[in-house]
């Protein structure tokens, strides 16, 4: 299995294969919109938002905050402000502040997450804030809606902008306690959305047998 040019563990570094037409158009509409991606289980909606993320900063973005739900899912509020506030003291800079001093000094509360950000839009600063694993979350129902509005309070700020993966319509998702909060309402009615690959994906897809000088005839593509 050394051998195998394509990687199926989970890692951060992988390339994203094919996906051109989802990328574009999610890179197109976060210049004004927040963005939902939706793909079933284990079609490359995180390799996607990782390309994306990767990405950013040449189309618009001053920086990006991955903030992945799956490696500390939290089980209440207070986790959530603590996750998001830690992944912002090693991802985000902002101007004439240490980011780690600022929370160890004030806490990690959504008051000072805010005030974070706020330094940051008045810095003339554009942030991507990128969600994976929301699902999960929403899922388990230990988040209350009050988390949510606050995101959503974030997101009336001109120079941040949200895009989230998961495999249905984020609504759909939540506990009946949580969806109505106007977090959900950020995200146009029609997602981004993709499924199996495209005749245009194959060039990206073959690529790991290309760089090994491995190549494959017509009729095998077909």
């Amino acid at each position: 299995m050394s051998a195998n040019p394509y990687q199926v563990l989970d890692r951060p570094d992988a390339l994203l294969l094919g996906r051109a037409q989802p990328l574009k158009l999610v890179l197109d509409r976060l210049n004004e919109l927040h963005v939902c991606i939706i793909a079933p289980r284990f079609f490359g909606k995180t390799r996607l938002l990782r390309q994306v993320a990767r990405l950013a900063t040449g189309n618009g973005f001053s920086q990006c905050l991955a903030w992945d739900l799956r490696r500390h899912t939290p089980n209440n509020d207070e986790e959530s402000y603590q996750s998001l506030s830690r992944e912002m003291e090693h991802q985000l800079k902002v101007p004439g502040v240490d980011v780690a001093e600022w929370f160890e000094e004030l806490g990690m509360s959504f008051e000072v997450i805010k005030s974070a950000f706020r330094e940051l839009d008045k810095a003339g600063q554009k942030i991507l804030l990128a969600l994976d694993g929301i699902e999960g979350v929403l899922q388990a129902g230990a988040v209350t809606e009050n988390v949510w509005d606050n995101l959503r309070d974030l997101a009336d700020l001109p120079g941040l902008r949200f895009v989230a993966a998961s495999r249905l319509p984020l609504r759909e998702l939540c506990p009946l306690d949580s969806t109505t909060s106007p977090f959900w309402n950020i995200f146009p009615p029609t997602p981004v959305r993709f499924g199996a690959f495209q005749s245009g994906d194959w060039a990206d897809v073959l690529q790991p047998f290309a760089a090994r000088k491995v190549s494959v005839d017509e009729s095998a593509r077909k």
